[in-house]
Order: structure tokens, then C-alpha cells, then sequence
């Protein structure tokens, strides 16, 4: 979705004025509880958190977030996915750079993803390459790499990540978009899923159950959708392959798409939307926290499975 002036207006006072100037000099402590204080009119309570946003906040600040660094790169992350579960989850991978003019465009498919491999948003989708203009593209990957992710966050597991530009193989499935199926895991068990569609006509969220059923939860800035979301054929796999990726993990976020009944993998997500989703009714902050056990971030030590998915699941 193209962004309004002002969103535009919105993201240069919050990142450029704000966070990149007067916050930058704030430890990251500080900088977090001013950011909670920006979304919800109050200090988060750090000492006894107990809703889902207030328990991300302290994992921001003692999670010791920096051993998921690997995880969160979009680049590095791939050889996470092919040991633990199969490269064939893998979207086809073009090609990756870092910089913007050692890009091939001539030997690019007319359909491609460009994404920055250090953060969180940097997206770019191709559907027709005669009609790219490569000089706005040029100026979209260029801020992306001149951002740190971290300073925006101060989500120390993206501080670490190098810069570089991936080129992805372009997916669409029968909704003529991608649905996105993002898998909240508990210690190593799925819980819900946030079903994310029709991104280039107004984003939807729908969150089901992990039977299939609808939940009584939205969220702020998205809309349901009007019609009934299919259930994946293969939502039985999709589960057992969250639960594979996020073992000996506190909380994640698995992030996975579905095109002709095979599975993608998406992304790892340790702190979905900086842990500033906003949630109706309020109760759902407060279930999703009582799920996270704040002890298992300094006592537990990864210990992730290399044993790869039966293909009988």
C-alpha cells in the first residue's frame, strides 16, 4: 500500500525529528518507556508487567535479544530454515547485494521482491518490470539502507544485522495477492493465527483459532475482511512447522504463506509491531501476556532442532 502524505508527514516527525534526534541520546531503557508512553498515554510497568505489551517492553530491555540476531536477518535466517525444516520451504532466492547498483536489473525476472535484510518493512513488490522506475526504486532501497532498524526499536536483535539487498522470487496465490498466516508461539506451542490479506487493496487482519475458527479480537489500524477466509489445506503442516521453528523460544511470531498447497517461510518475529499492537477487546493484551514466561529469556539457552519435517505431517 502506497503510504499518504500524512503517514509520510507522521513517519518524518516520529523517526526523523524525533527518534533520530532527541531520543537518540536516550539509553535504550529510556528510549522504550517514552515510545510505550507515545502509543498508550501511560508508563508500562516494568517491575510486575503483566499484558502482552508491557511483558515485550521488558524483553526489549532484558531478553538478551542479541541471540536471535541471526534469526531476524532475512538473509541469514535462510540456512536456520533449510537445516530445521528443508530449503524447499525457502522462497527461491534471485540474488543478493550490497549495494543497490551491483543489481542485475537485465537479468531480473519481470516479476521479483526486493527486501533490506536488517529490519522490518523494507519491501519493495515487482509485478511488471517494464514498468519499474528504477531511479524512485534506487531512492526507496537507499533509505532503507541508510536506516538502523535497532535505532528505530532499540530492538538490540536487529543492531548487529548487516545491510544487503536480497531479490526474491515473486509469490502470489489464489487470492491474487498473498495471504499472510502469522502463527503466535508460546514456548514452542502455537496459539493463534493472525490471517494478514489483500495488501494492495486495504490490508485485513483476521485472527482464527488454531481449529480454524474466527476470533472475537481485532486490532487498531486494520479492518476484518467482508467475506469468509478460506482455511489452508494445509493448515496441520503449517502448525507443526511454527511449532518446529520456535522451539526453545520463549515467544515468536512465524510468519508463513501458502501458494498451491506448499508452504513459504516468511519471517521470524520476536516482537511483533514493537510490542505496540493494540488489541480489542483489552482483555486479549492480558491473555496473550499471561502466555509469556519472562524467566525463560535469561535462564533458557537455544538449543533449536536440526531434525527436519516428516513429510508424513
Amino acid at each position: 500500500m502506497k503510504n499518504t502524505l500524512k503517514d509520510k508527514l507522521k513517519e518524518f516527525i516520529i523517526y526523523d525529528v524525533i527518534k533520530k534526534g532527541i531520543l537518540r541520546y536516550l539509553s535504550d531503557r529510556q528510549f522504550i518507556m517514552i515510545d510505550y508512553f507515545a502509543v498508550y498515554g501511560k508508563m508500562p510497568d516494568l517491575q510486575h508487567p503483566k499484558t502482552f505489551s508491557e511483558k515485550l517492553q521488558w524483553v526489549k530491555i532484558n531478553g538478551c535479544l542479541e541471540k536471535y540476531t541471526k534469526y531476524v536477518d532475512k538473509y541469514e535466517v535462510r540456512d536456520f530454515i533449510s537445516k530445521t525444516i528443508g530449503k524447499e520451504y525457502l522462497v527461491p532466492l534471485i540474488g543478493a547485494w550490497d549495494n543497490f547498483e551491483d543489481i542485475p536489473f537485465n537479468k531480473l525476472p519481470r516479476q521479483f521482491i526486493l527486501k533490506a535484510t536488517h529490519g522490518s518493512g523494507y519491501g519493495f513488490i515487482c509485478k511488471d518490470k517494464s514498468s519499474l522506475n528504477r531511479n524512485e526504486l534506487e531512492k526507496i532501497v537507499a533509505k532503507w539502507m541508510r536506516e538502523s532498524f535497532y535505532k528505530k526499536t532499540r530492538e538490540v536483535q536487529y543492531k548487529d544485522c548487516k545491510p544487503r539487498i536480497i531479490c526474491e522470487k515473486y509469490l502470489e496465490d489464489d487470492s491474487g495477492g498473498l495471504i499472510d498466516y502469522k502463527i503466535l508461539c508460546f514456548d514452542g506451542k502455537p496459539y493463534m493465527i493472525e490471517v494478514l490479506s489483500d495488501r494492495f487493496t486495504g490490508l485485513k487482519y483476521d485472527p482464527m483459532d488454531l481449529n480454524w475458527n474466527e476470533l472475537p479480537i481485532s486490532a487498531k489500524g486494520f479492518r476484518k475482511s467482508d467475506r469468509k477466509i478460506k482455511k489452508p489445506e494445509n493448515l496441520n503442516k503449517m502448525l507443526y512447522v511454527s511449532e518446529m521453528l520456535s522451539q526453545s523460544m520463549p515467544f515468536v511470531r512465524v510468519d508463513l504463506y501458502s501458494v498451491n498447497n506448499k508452504i513459504y517461510f516468511g519471517e521470524l518475529t520476536f516482537i511483533p509491531a514493537g510490542g505496540f499492537d493494540i488489541y480489542e477487546p483489552p482483555e486479549v493484551n492480558y491473555q496473550l501476556g499471561e502466555l509469556i514466561n519472562l524467566s525463560r529469556y535469561t535462564t533458557n539457552r537455544l538449543n533449536l532442532s536440526s531434525k527436519k519435517i516428516n513429510s508424513s505431517h
